[in-house]
């Protein structure tokens, strides 16, 4: 969190907005590290405590680089970072369990009024 802060301060000082900076937490993978994910989790969770009106991004493919099921995995964890504050993934919504997990998240956050883009999103999929 030091250095969050002191990135802002150095971006500020560089002429850039505040409102322009966006976190990056690193997302690293969990067949290196068993605890990637977790720390990469509650990073986001402090980032987003800390700074509420910052946008914050992360490579969610990451987290399963080397692993099977990588859709699978790639899904479970942009939902819970998605609910935890990443605002901005870098992921491709093209894979189905990816583009599923993003509504589902909207829908836990209470940002899915009545759940209509989900709704509406599993409709469309019946006609494909």
């Amino acid at each position: 969190m030091k250095i969050a802060h002191e990135v802002l301060q150095a971006a500020i000082r560089a002429g850039v907005k505040a409102e322009d900076v966006i976190f990056d937490p690193i997302v690293m993978s969990v067949g290196a590290d068993d605890q990637a994910a977790r720390v990469t989790l509650e990073t986001i969770q402090r980032l987003r405590q800390e700074f509420p009106e910052h946008s914050i991004t992360g490579g969610a493919s990451n987290v399963s680089f080397g692993m099977p099921a990588r859709s699978m995995l790639n899904a479970s964890f942009i939902a819970v970072a998605a609910v935890l504050g990443m605002n901005v993934p870098i992921t491709d919504v093209t894979y189905p369990e990816l583009r599923f997990a993003l509504l589902a998240a909207d829908i836990f956050l209470g940002w899915d009024k009545r759940t209509r883009r989900f709704v509406r999103h599993l409709r469309s999929q019946k006609g494909s």
